[in-house]
């Protein structure tokens, strides 16, 4: 009887640790997985790499709501996700779509860069993009809080 006890301890140490983590499957608007994915967790810092079944585990799992940010296996953003409920069973989908209109600026998402995690995201529109009618990116950029432009001219970096 005594045999069993290490048994039993490691099975539920097995189970302990692998409540901690979430499965999910990142799939584009047709339900079809998106391979080779990047994702991160906005504010956490580092990203994951989804497989060929586009499927990817969240270790440990962030507390809800929290945002989901998508990269295509070329470099594209995708709109970010906010995750508002966890499912009862089975995987998170995760269904991301093209940006469109918009331009989402996400500061601290890429892991290698020295910079605090973001706080907050900042989502322009069309609306706001007609009326300021920017010749250049920095334009665009220039009036929102924390965005700091570099140089002049064709030269200036946001």
């Amino acid at each position: 009887m005594h045999r069993s006890t290490p048994l039993i301890f490691v099975v539920v140490l097995c189970v302990a640790a692998s409540a901690g983590a979430l499965d999910c499957r990142v799939v584009t608007s047709d339900g079809s997985a998106l391979s080779g994915a990047r994702i991160t967790v906005i504010g956490r810092g580092d990203s994951l790499l989804a497989d060929n079944a586009g499927r990817f585990t969240l270790d440990p799992v962030p507390e809800v709501p929290f945002v989901l940010f998508v990269a295509r296996p070329d470099g594209v953003a995708l709109r970010p996700v906010t995750v508002v409920e966890l499912p009862f069973e089975g995987p998170l989908t995760v269904t991301v779509a093209p940006a469109g209109e918009t331009v989402t600026v996400v500061s601290g998402v890429v892991p290698d860069l020295e910079l605090p995690p973001a706080v907050a995201a900042t989502v322009m529109g069309r609306g706001d993009l007609g009326q300021r009618v920017p010749a250049q990116l920095f334009q665009v950029l220039e009036n929102l809080p924390g965005a700091e432009v570099g140089g002049d001219g064709h030269a200036a970096v946001p």
